[in-house]
């Protein structure tokens, strides 16, 4: 039975080797590293007592300047759709323009990998 939170710990091991580690706690690994949240799930469309559910994994640069941050972020990239890939019951369903987002007050290169899963009722 896949629960909301088997589906998260299965990122968080998928994705424990691209960068520093993954967690679902903001500000609990330095950058390049990627954080794991939930979408939800629509459960007005339940198949055989589960529902589709979507998840991000923010990956996040940490490279001290422009070029090698783009450069490390395409690195992450690379590894967490293999990565995503590599799950049983897991799809790649999108990958987000590069763009910047602010941790512990500094600003990071980033993108989002969404994966979706079915999760059990």
């Amino acid at each position: 039975m896949t629960t909301f939170a088997t589906a998260r710990g299965e990122l968080v091991t998928a994705f424990a080797s691209v960068g520093t580690g993954a967690t679902s706690a903001v500000g609990r690994l330095n950058p390049p590293c990627v954080y794991i949240a939930g979408d939800g799930a629509d459960t007005t469309h339940v198949l055989r007592g589960a529902v589709e559910s979507t998840w991000r994994a923010v990956l996040v640069a940490g490279a001290p300047d422009n070029a090698a941050s783009a450069g490390q972020l395409d690195t992450l990239k690379q590894a967490a759709i293999a990565a995503l890939r590599g799950l049983a019951g897991w799809q790649v369903a999108s990958l987000g323009r590069d763009g910047v987002r602010t941790f512990g007050g500094n600003d990071y290169l980033s993108a989002e990998l969404r994966g979706v899963r079915m999760i059990d009722l």
